[in-house]
């Protein structure tokens, strides 16, 4: 019986560890820049482009990408992903003008593992 109860806590104990550790940084997926026209207005949409470089040839779903801006967030949203051209498309809208450091990853998984690319930035400036 003790080492039943002992096999049980020694579970959850894993289970919760696994549950408070961050999404592994993947390196499946590497985001090579961050590209917005320069040419943003406050309250319009714009597409944002992430191109992508793969490695390893393991087989992935993208999810959403997640960006900050100038560190408020991360806020994510749907992507496309273009496997031809290799690289993920998505629309933001910025309310307010002013200058922000936009960051953006991407959250995709491989075989059933939840993974986080590297971070991607620009300066944009909002008018």
């Amino acid at each position: 019986m003790r080492r039943i109860r002992a096999l049980l806590l020694g579970g959850l104990a894993a289970i919760g560890f696994a549950a408070c550790q961050t999404m592994p940084i993947g390196d499946d997926v590497r985001l090579t820049r961050l590209v917005v026209s320069d040419d943003l207005n406050d309250g319009v949409p714009y597409t944002v482009t992430m191109p992508y470089q793969t490695k390893g040839g393991n087989p992935y779903i993208a999810r959403k990408a997640c960006f900050t801006w100038s560190g408020e967030g991360p806020y994510c949203f749907s992507i496309r992903d273009d496997p031809n051209a290799k690289e993920f498309t998505t629309r933001l809208r910025t309310g307010n003008p002013g200058s922000y450091d936009l960051r953006g990853y991407v959250e995709y998984s491989v075989y059933g593992e939840t993974k986080r690319s590297n971070t991607v930035g620009k300066l944009i400036i909002v008018r």
